[in-house]
């Protein structure tokens, strides 16, 4: 073999060797190579060295799957969830890809499916309807105790938080496990005192389930309060006209405060449709900060640490919500010590906080070290928060 020849090979196994994985991989997909005949004939001339092959990543698919022509929407809950499907069946007219339907329980919840068991329910409901997405409010009933067979669990409990946040995930894992796409709704703020505290502690079981299930959840809270974060009956209608909102008992919506809250579902709704057709060009990022309804605050009120952070003696207003990571702040416990009810001041104690946040990390974690064990997480050498000696070089 001819002194050319040697030198081929040898460019063409050194470029073998230092191509990078992605090139290998692309070179694994394609069509078996011809043998060589290199051994039989000499090589005038060197081989081309190989050409890169650059992969462009595939984005993610929309959070509701493939396009269709057409999807069915399923909205179903309390008394609130019809008033959503009122407003809804209103927004959408005129739009035929959007087929809204809907199953409602006046009283009915998670806390007592003695009552209405929607966990038994839907399968059923699903056997005689088609089902795409299911919009789900739910939950202004279940300040509740839990009723089980070794006796009631108080409401505001762990153990209560715990058996709840079981009955979200049935519901979430039975319409996953169907392939429909789940958009759980907050729920709203409540004129009524007790209320207000008892649907706070309520939606933050539920929101911090839809963010481990991945569940895109619809903020409503910060949409329907007013600057200071607090529960009014005023707002922007669908148009953008200042207006009364919400009904005089302090919990149901009036028809342009309904026609609101559909349009919040519905824009995110719809702009998922939109990244299904194409139109929009981005993958799917996470189930919150990939929602388009999700308004940034106006102005940060009353930042504080969310690591351990409890509410001072001398608080006059309630923590509403922390301003930071929205897993750590899913975590912290909304609550309501205005009044003197019984159950919203039993929802404000630090007593409570602290047992609910156990209830929501691992024991083997930083923060579960912290809270069950009392034990500060170690920091790390050379950190600005190490102070050991001698200090590491």
């Amino acid at each position: 073999m001819s002194t050319t020849a040697h030198l081929a090979r040898g460019l063409l196994v050194w470029a073998i060797l230092v191509a990078s994985p992605a090139v290998a991989a692309a070179q694994s997909t394609a069509t078996d190579p011809q043998p060589s005949t290199a051994e039989s004939q000499p090589v005038t001339q060197p081989q081309p060295q190989p050409t890169a092959v650059v992969t462009v990543p595939k984005l993610s698919k929309s959070y509701i799957g493939d396009a269709k022509e057409s999807y069915q929407l399923f909205v179903f809950g309390d008394s609130l969830a019809a008033g959503l499907f009122a407003g809804m069946s209103r927004m959408a007219e005129g739009d035929l890809r959007l087929v809204i339907d809907g199953r409602f329980k006046d009283d009915s919840g998670l806390a007592r499916p003695e009552f209405y068991d929607w966990a038994v329910a839907l399968p059923k409901i699903h056997e005689r309807r088609e089902m795409a997405i299911a919009v789900i409010l739910l939950g202004s009933n279940d300040g509740q105790d839990i009723r089980t067979i070794s006796g009631p669990i108080p409401f505001a409990t762990p153990e209560w938080a715990s058996v709840y946040a079981q009955r979200v995930d049935t519901i979430i894992d039975l319409l996953k496990s169907r392939g429909i796409a789940i958009y759980w709704v907050e729920l709203p703020p409540m004129g009524p005192v007790a209320l207000e505290g008892e649907t706070n502690y309520i939606a933050t079981v539920q929101r911090d389930r839809a963010l481990r299930q991945h569940v895109k959840y619809v903020e409503t809270r910060r949409v329907f309060s007013d600057v200071n974060g607090n529960y009014t009956d005023q707002g922007a209608d669908a148009s953008g006209k200042v207006t009364r909102l919400r009904s005089r008992d302090g919990i149901h919506f009036l028809k342009s405060g309904n026609d609101r809250l559909a349009m919040l579902l519905l824009d995110a709704i719809r702009r998922d449709i939109a990244v299904a057709d194409g139109k929009v060009v981005r993958g799917f990022v996470s189930p919150h900060l990939d929602d388009p309804v999700r308004p940034a605050p106006e102005k940060i009120i009353r930042p504080m640490p969310v690591f351990g952070q409890m509410p001072g003696a001398k608080e006059e207003t309630s923590l509403t919500y922390v301003v930071g990571d929205p897993q750590w702040a899913s975590a912290v416990l909304a609550v309501s010590g205005r009044g003197g009810h019984a159950k919203s001041d039993l929802i404000g104690t630090p007593e409570l906080v602290i047992s609910a946040l156990r209830s929501r990390v691992g024991a083997d974690t930083n923060a579960g070290r912290l809270l069950f064990e009392g034990r500060w997480p170690r920091a790390r050498k050379g950190r600005y928060d190490d102070f050991s000696w001698p200090k590491a070089q």
